[in-house]
């Protein structure tokens, strides 16, 4: 059963949850896009598709100025991006206070994630091709750009699915909040690329070398997005394995 629904901060945060035909929830995910990406990802739908046979319901939402979001670019920032993802925490707890609850959080909502690590204490964490060094990628690996002319243009379009507005300003709340993201210490489960051309693998490798709880599995022929046959199941199983039995099971 697939239901779409509007929840209300400031503007409505569009929202889409997957539930169980016989409606017995004993886990949840919270999945969380990544940049330019929407509530529609692929991932995320198979990832729903193979785990709700597994009496598991999945959430996930589109961030601002994102898939079928209301908000447009001058609501795009870091700050309620990271409000966005706490308000659908709380949701989630609130509708199923009792399951066992996961966040699967892809790219750049990886970051949002650690971000918001202290909401997530009592969650387990998988991120995909997380961006956790998303303010020294974002320029030369998204927008191709330097910094300076960024700052010169203000302002610039991101031609994803829906193009996106992208400010300056948020690149530099970007910048202001990266140390903070990179210094959330919480066991998670890491799936990353060997070719991703994105976030390159050698800065995950070393998120993961000075973060002891954080365990990392490479995906080989795997993309930023992926795309090659076979790789994002390989991942979904992994994660499977990490939501039933946490990462001693999951190697």
């Amino acid at each position: 059963m697939t239901e779409y629904y509007t929840l209300v901060r400031e503007y409505p945060i569009a929202c889409k949850r997957f539930v169980p035909d016989n409606g017995i929830v004993e886990r949840v995910i919270l999945a969380v896009h990544g940049f330019g990406g929407s509530k529609e990802s692929g991932a995320i739908t198979k990832l729903a598709e193979t785990m709700l046979g597994e009496q598991t319901a999945l959430i996930c939402f589109d961030l601002p100025a994102h898939g079928q979001s209301e908000a447009e670019g001058d609501v795009l920032s870091v700050k309620n991006a990271a409000a966005d993802l706490c308000t659908m925490i709380a949701h989630t707890e609130a509708l199923y206070p009792q399951a066992d609850k996961t966040v699967f959080a892809t790219s750049f909502g990886g970051f949002l994630s650690l971000l918001c690590a202290e909401k997530l204490s009592a969650w387990r964490m998988v991120l995909r091709a997380p961006a956790v060094t998303m303010p020294d990628i974002l320029l030369p690996n998204v927008l191709r750009l330097t910094q300076e002319q960024f700052r010169q243009l203000g302002e610039v379009v991101c031609p994803f699915a829906r193009p996106i507005r992208l400010r300056y300003e948020c690149y530099e709340e970007l910048c202001a909040c990266g140390e903070r993201a990179m210094k959330a210490q919480r066991p998670m489960l890491i799936l990353h690329g060997d070719g991703d051309e994105v976030v390159p693998l050698c800065d995950v490798e070393a998120y993961v070398r000075s973060h002891p709880f954080a365990k990392l599995r490479v995906i080989e022929g795997a993309n930023h997005r992926f795309q090659a046959d076979g790789v994002l199941d390989r991942a979904i199983g992994y994660a499977k394995q990490y939501i039933f039995n946490g990462w001693e099971e999951s190697v």
